[in-house]
């Protein structure tokens, strides 16, 4: 049944890449990627997987990749039941712990369904955004996908200053990882810079053209809504820099040279005007 799947993949999606290799949650996941008309047999594959394993560590992985897929389905109640398993499997940790990539999905699923579910009464919606509000909390090592999600958070409770704050860290961090690493996969370079970068933001950088148009507009804040807010971060940070630069020579302002002490201050001298 796997092999049948993994040839179906390598007919239809990526006839030169050998899926032999990959393992079968890999195949289900390429499958959710590119449509949804095998969802069945995909979550087939996710469920014989989970049944399989022995190590805790590899079922981790399995109900994380269920859950982010089922979000991304908006499957909301299948999305938090496999984390819900995978906080489960937490008791087996030294600190009894869930892991940071669990509260991390938990918040993120919780945030789409308060924005995207229209069946939505006024107190589900508070009790869902308090719901991810609590599981962001408990990241303590924020990631640059954290960042954004608690800027979400923080605005629809109200706090626009901690939003602004949290998006500009995700902006920056966005900047920071550009050309070291593929915006879709997360796949880091080893040597050189990414081949594809997004010609209108200059900031987005893809290991092809595939991954480019997969995250244009496959989820809620896709690239396609972020590409302006990235061009005009990287065109803002570029004139703050040359301002700083700038700032750091003297400058003549009505026959007056103006520079800087060593302790920062601003320092002037009379000179004649046109010297």
């Amino acid at each position: 049944y796997r092999i049948g799947i993994r040839v179906r993949v390598k007919e239809e999606y990526d006839p030169s890449h050998d899926l032999r290799d990959y393992s079968p949650s890999v195949v289900a996941t390429t499958l959710l990627q590119h449509t949804t008309a095998y969802e069945a047999e995909a979550f087939a594959i996710f469920h014989e997987e989970l049944d399989r394993r022995v190590d805790p560590l590899d079922k981790e992985v399995i109900l994380f990749e269920m859950g982010t897929e089922y979000r991304k389905l908006q499957k909301w109640d299948q999305s938090i039941e496999a984390l819900h398993q995978l906080s489960c499997l937490s008791s087996t940790h030294i600190d009894g712990t869930m892991p940071p990539q669990a509260n991390i999905a938990m918040a993120q699923t919780y945030l789409e369904q308060y924005c995207t579910d229209t069946n939505l009464d006024i107190n589900q919606r508070t009790e869902i955004l308090s719901h991810a509000k609590m599981y962001s909390l408990q990241v303590h090592i924020v990631s640059t996908e954290m960042h954004l999600t608690q800027a979400q958070l923080f605005y629809f409770n109200g706090d626009k200053q901690q939003a602004y704050r949290h998006l500009e860290l995700y902006l920056d961090a966005r900047l920071a990882e550009c050309k070291l690493s593929c915006y879709t996969c997360q796949q880091r370079v080893r040597h050189g810079s990414v081949p594809f970068r997004c010609a209108s933001c200059m900031v987005a950088s893809y290991c092809g053209r595939k991954h480019q148009k997969l995250t244009w507009k496959n989820e809620r804040i896709g690239h396609k809504v972020l590409c302006p807010l990235f061009g005009y971060w990287r065109r803002t940070k570029k004139e703050r820099k040359r301002r700083d630069r700038n700032g750091r020579g003297a400058e003549r302002r009505d026959g007056q040279e103006w520079g800087r002490d060593r302790n920062g201050r601003a320092t002037r001298s009379l000179t004649p005007r046109g010297t």
